[in-house]
C-alpha cells in the first residue's frame, strides 16, 4: 500500500527542514569559533578552560574551515537534488498542460525553479540568520558548540585532508605556495578603518589624529621637527655662568648649546639644573660654562624620530644636535620635539606663550613665518602645497620670488588667500597677515603681486 500524497510531501518538507537546519549549525559554528574575542579566549585558556584551548586551537587550524565548506555545500547538494527528486514530476506535469516543450527543456525550468525557491529559503534560514547570530554571540556560541564542531572535524579529517592536499598540489600550478597566507592587516588598512571609525563617531576626531600622527612618526625626521638654526639660542664658548643665568631666566631656556666661534662647531650643552650648586654661594663669573657643560650628541638630519627617541631614551638625555649633510649645525631638536610631534604642543610653567598662528578675525590671521605649511593647512582648512616647504615663510617668499628687504610689505595672491608680508628680520619672513577671500574675488591668476613701501 502506497503513502498517501499528503504524508509524502509532510516528509519531504520535513527533510529539506532537516538540511536547512544542520546546514545552519555548522555556519553558526563557524562564524561564532572565527569571530570569537581572541584576548578573552586567551586568558580563559590560561586560566585552564578547555573549551577556550579547543577554540583556540580550531580558529588556528585549516581543517576548520575545509570541514564547514565540506558540510555546507554538502547540505545544499543533498537538499536540491532531494527537492528536485520529489517536486519535479508534479511541476513539469502541471507545466506541460500550457507549454507544449520538449520533456527535457521542461526538465531543465523545474530545477530552475526548484533551485530558485530552495535557494531563497536556504540563504536566509540556512545561511545569513545563523551567520548573525553566530557572530554577535560569537564567544556564548562557540563555547557551546566547539566540542561537536571538534568531533565532526575530526570524523571527516580524511575527507578534509584529501580535498586539501589536491588543492595544495593545484595552487602551485598557479604560483601559490602552500604556506601561503593573505597579507595581513596593512598601514593603510588600519587608517580606512580609523576613517570610517570616525564618519560613524565610533572614534573621535582627536582619536583618529593621534593615531595618525603614530603611523606619521616612523616617516618622521629629525630635521622635520627640530628647531631651526636660524631660531637656535645658544652662547659662546667664553660666556659665564651668570650669562646662561640671564639668558635663562629671560627666556626660559634648561638646556644652553655651546659653541666656539660660530653655531656650526658646538662643542656643548649646558643643563640650568647643573647651576643648582651654585644658589646660595657667590657665583664666580670667572667660571667658564665650559666647565660645567656637558658633551653634545650629535644627530644627522635625517635620522628617523622612532629612532631618535629610542637613542634618547637609552641614553637618557633630552637634548640633540641636528647636522646636515655638510657638517653644519642644522638645528637642536629634544626630547619634548619629538612627544609634541605625537600628541601635539605640550607647555610647562616656564613655557612662554608664543603662538605662530593667531586669529584676528574670521577671515585674517597673523602668522610667524616659521610657521609649520602643515600647521596652517590643518588649522585653516586651506590647500596649500607641501611638497616642496617647509614653513609658510618660504612658501610666500616662493610666491614672491625674491626676498623682501626690511620695511617692504608686499601682497600676494595664492588662489583665494592673500599674503602680506608684516615684518621681515635676518633675511627671513619673521611675520606676515593672511587674509581669506571670497572665492568670488578670485578671477585672477594664480598668485599675484603687488609691493606696498
Amino acid at each position: 500500500m502506497e503513502p498517501e500524497p499528503d504524508s509524502n510531501i509532510f516528509l519531504t518538507i520535513l527533510i529539506l527542514l532537516l538540511f536547512t537546519f544542520l546546514n545552519a549549525f555548522f555556519v553558526l559554528c563557524e562564524s561564532a569559533i572565527l569571530n570569537v574575542n581572541v584576548h578573552n579566549m586567551n586568558k580563559q585558556a590560561e586560566e585552564g578552560n578547555k573549551r577556550a584551548k579547543r577554540i583556540l586551537q580550531l580558529m588556528n587550524h585549516p581543517r576548520t574551515i575545509t570541514t564547514y565548506q565540506v558540510l555546507t555545500t554538502m547540505f545544499a547538494f543533498f537538499a536540491c537534488s532531494f527537492a528536485y527528486q520529489k517536486f519535479s514530476p508534479g511541476l513539469i506535469g502541471w507545466m506541460e498542460t500550457f507549454m507544449p516543450i520538449h520533456h527535457t527543456i521542461l526538465s531543465g525550468f523545474a530545477l530552475v525553479i526548484i533551485a530558485f525557491i530552495l535557494l531563497i529559503f536556504f540563504l536566509i534560514f540556512g545561511v545569513m540568520l545563523p551567520r548573525r547570530i553566530g557572530i554577535f554571540r560569537a564567544d556564548g556560541v562557540a563555547m557551546r558548540v566547539s566540542g561537536i564542531y571538534n568531533g565532526v572535524c575530526i570524523l571527516l579529517f580524511p575527507i578534509t585532508w584529501i580535498l586539501y592536499a589536491v588543492v595544495t598540489q593545484i595552487s602551485r600550478i598557479f604560483g601559490v605556495a602552500p604556506d601561503a597566507k593573505r597579507k595581513g592587516i596593512t598601514e593603510e588598512g588600519i587608517l580606512t578603518m580609523v576613517d570610517k571609525g570616525e564618519e560613524t563617531g565610533a572614534i573621535l576626531e582627536n582619536e583618529k589624529e593621534l593615531i595618525t600622527k603614530i603611523f606619521e612618526f616612523n616617516d618622521t625626521t629629525a630635521s622635520d621637527i627640530a628647531t631651526h638654526r636660524t631660531d637656535v639660542v645658544a652662547v659662546e664658548d667664553t660666556a659665564t655662568l651668570s650669562d646662561i643665568v640671564q639668558l635663562s631666566l629671560k627666556g626660559g631656556y634648561s638646556r644652553v648649546p655651546v659653541y666656539h666661534e660660530d653655531l656650526d662647531n658646538i662643542i656643548g650643552i649646558v643643563y640650568v639644573k647643573d647651576l643648582l650648586k651654585y644658589v646660595g654661594n657667590h657665583m664666580n663669573n670667572a667660571t667658564s660654562v665650559i666647565d660645567i657643560m656637558r658633551k653634545p650628541y650629535f644627530v644627522p638630519e635625517t635620522k628617523l624620530c622612532s629612532e631618535l627617541f629610542t637613542e634618547l631614551s637609552e641614553r637618557k638625555i633630552q637634548i640633540a644636535v641636528v647636522i646636515d649633510e655638510y657638517g653644519g649645525t642644522a638645528g637642536i631638536v629634544t626630547m619634548e620635539d619629538i612627544l609634541e610631534s605625537l600628541v601635539g604642543n605640550m607647555e610647562d610653567e616656564y613655557d612662554r606663550e608664543d603662538q605662530e598662528i593667531v586669529k584676528i578675525d574670521d577671515t585674517t590671521y597673523r602668522m610667524k613665518g616659521i610657521a609649520s605649511i602643515d600647521e596652517v593647512s590643518d588649522e585653516l582648512d586651506i590647500g596649500l602645497p607641501n611638497e616642496e616647504y617647509d614653513t609658510i615663510g618660504g612658501f610666500v617668499v616662493e610666491l614672491l620670488g625674491h626676498l623682501p628687504r626690511e620695511g617692504e610689505h608686499p601682497t600676494i595672491t595664492y588662489k583665494n588667500v592673500q599674503f602680506t608680508v608684516e615684518l621681515m628680520k635676518d633675511n627671513r619672513i619673521a611675520t606676515l597677515l593672511m587674509e581669506l577671500l571670497p572665492v568670488t574675488d578670485t578671477k585672477q591668476t594664480e598668485a599675484s603681486e603687488s609691493t606696498e613701501q
